[in-house]
């Protein structure tokens, strides 16, 4: 793969753990009872270090098919040609384990994806979220979500939200599934702080979980530069 498909997707895997923050932060935020339950969020659902994620090492045949896939996806996203590319937990986790372009998610982030929804264990650091209590904080836990992105939009709606032994209640969750919500969570990806993550989400024409895997649709247009 050329140095501009790594360093494409070098940024593509960045704006995923982005994602993964941002989307962690608004569900928190947005879940009633606002500036009370952000409080709380802040004292039981953040640390203030990092803790280390479990690393699968996956076998060469693993590793050389996840990389294959990524290829596909890679010279299509640089080209600005449709193409669509079908990848499983097994496949994310090869990659974050060995390609030096997934190395900010190694030991930072493990995929899980069943029954429509895609979920990771993680430790990331929240200083990018622009709130000034959660700076030098990290969110250490797991959650497990439905997403898709589709139309310019993203739909984030968590189903469980995990960490420091201590569970979101069902109340805050379901707060985060409504329109309003959902709303909040697209004007926050717009905002210049989430530039990054919205042009990578913006080369796609589809983002979609499907039973066990990610299908994810190129757009066709001109080549990214």
């Amino acid at each position: 793969m050329s140095d501009q498909q790594n360093q494409g997707m070098g940024c593509f895997a960045k704006g995923c753990l982005t994602l993964v923050v941002v989307g962690i932060a608004m569900a928190a935020i947005i879940g009633g009872s606002v500036y009370y339950y952000f409080g709380k969020f802040v004292d039981n659902l953040t640390s203030t270090q990092p803790v280390a994620i479990r690393v699968e090492q996956p076998t060469d045949t693993q590793y050389e098919n996840a990389s294959m896939l990524l290829k596909r996806l890679s010279e299509a996203y640089q080209s600005g040609q449709e193409t669509t590319v079908e990848l499983t937990a097994a496949d994310l986790n090869a990659l974050i384990a060995r390609r030096p372009d997934f190395e900010k998610m190694r030991g930072k982030s493990f995929i899980t994806i069943a029954d429509g929804n895609f979920g990771a264990e993680v430790s990331v650091p929240l200083d990018q979220v622009p709130l000034s209590r959660l700076k030098s904080r990290y969110f250490n836990g797991k959650f497990v979500a439905f997403f898709e992105w589709s139309n310019g939009e993203i739909s984030f709606k968590p189903k469980l939200i995990e960490a420091n032994g201590k569970s979101m209640p069902d109340w805050a969750l379901s707060q985060v599934a409504t329109a309003d919500a959902q709303r909040q969570i697209n004007e926050e990806l717009k905002k210049s702080t989430n530039r990054g993550a919205r042009e990578q989400l913006e080369r796609f024409k589809s983002i979609r979980v499907v039973g066990d895997r990610v299908i994810l649709v190129t757009k066709a247009g001109p080549p990214k530069k």
